[in-house]
């Protein structure tokens, strides 16, 4: 587990990656190939958008991140905005439901990777403010941004990835406008509207989660148009293909053709029995009807009080 304190200077805030160096090296190398020499050719061009894009403070982390792992910046960079230079990777099944005290919600990361490293190095992290923790993400050594991640008492969110026909734009990535809902957003509907309103730079599903019965939304995002899809009963669902949004003919290949199986399955097993625990949170996630062969993260957290539970498939 990493601790990262917000309340340090943010270029500081990354040292305890030194520690980790070993299993970060490989993923950066592991991101670099699968980006491929297109990417790579391209990196000084890249990290010159995300000085446009980014926030100071993220920038800074970043520089301080390639400081911990004595790597050039240029390739950290690279290998944090992976999702939006190769989403077609990345899948993802996710689900909240009601319970007494108070939405769970669960999601399993799909990813196509090699050599099992985006299982066996999964980390959760921590990040403190005044001494007491601020959200927790689930991730990667190297990787400062959000898949998966919950603010205690506010919300949880986890992104999936879909492909829509509309053309990318220079904005924000999707992965940085996860955590900064995580560190700012100081309630439920303060997060929905800017999951919502914010302009992203490619496409995405998110689901977010509060703490409230019924809390809980799915929006549909392309880089310029959204949509908020609400539950209709105490449960709702998300794969990888739009549902409200249009979004053209575009697709993820396996991932969009399993998505509908795996909704499917999802909400007849959510209508037929009551989740009243974290072990059955995990036992729907684990089922070989939402399963794949690339999941790589199973994942149960709550809001109201904090949890953020990680197994890994075998």
């Amino acid at each position: 587990m990493l601790t990262i304190d917000l309340d340090r200077p943010p270029r500081d805030r990354w040292t305890g990656l030194r520690s980790w160096r070993e299993p970060a090296l490989a993923l950066l190398e592991l991101y670099q190939r699968d980006l491929g020499s297109g990417a790579t050719a391209a990196m000084a061009f890249i990290t010159d958008v995300a000085r446009q894009v980014l926030p100071a403070d993220t920038m800074l982390e970043l520089e301080g991140v390639a400081e911990a792992l004595d790597q050039p910046l240029e390739r950290v960079v690279l290998c944090n905005l992976y999702y939006d230079l190769i989403k077609s990777s990345v899948g993802c099944s996710a689900f909240a439901v009601d319970l007494p005290d108070g939405p769970v919600h669960g999601r399993n990361l799909d990813w196509w990777t090699t050599g099992g490293l985006l299982r066996d190095h999964t980390t959760t992290m921590t990040f403190l403010r005044a001494g007491r923790v601020h959200y927790r993400l689930v991730g990667w050594p190297g990787f400062i941004g959000c898949f998966t991640g919950v603010a205690p008492g506010r919300c949880s969110v986890s992104l999936n990835a879909v492909l829509s026909d509309d053309p990318a734009i220079v904005a924000e990535p999707v992965v940085f406008l996860l955590r900064r809902v995580l560190d700012s957003a100081p309630h439920f509907g303060a997060a929905l509207e800017m999951l919502r309103d914010s302009p992203v730079a490619s496409d995405a599903l998110m689901l977010l989660v509060g703490t409230s019965p019924r809390q809980f939304a799915v929006i549909e995002r392309t880089p310029r148009r959204s949509h908020v899809r609400l539950p209709e009963g105490t449960f709702i669902t998300v794969t990888n293909d739009y549902r409200g949004l249009g979004s053209g003919e575009a697709g993820l290949g396996e991932l969009a053709r399993t998505s509908c199986s795996r909704m499917a399955h999802l909400e007849t097993a959510l209508t037929r029995q009551t989740v009243r625990s974290t072990s059955e949170a995990f036992s729907l996630l684990e089922n070989a009807g939402v399963k794949m062969g690339i999941t790589v993260q199973h994942v149960v957290m709550r809001a109201s009080t904090g949890e953020c539970e990680v197994r890994l498939p075998k």
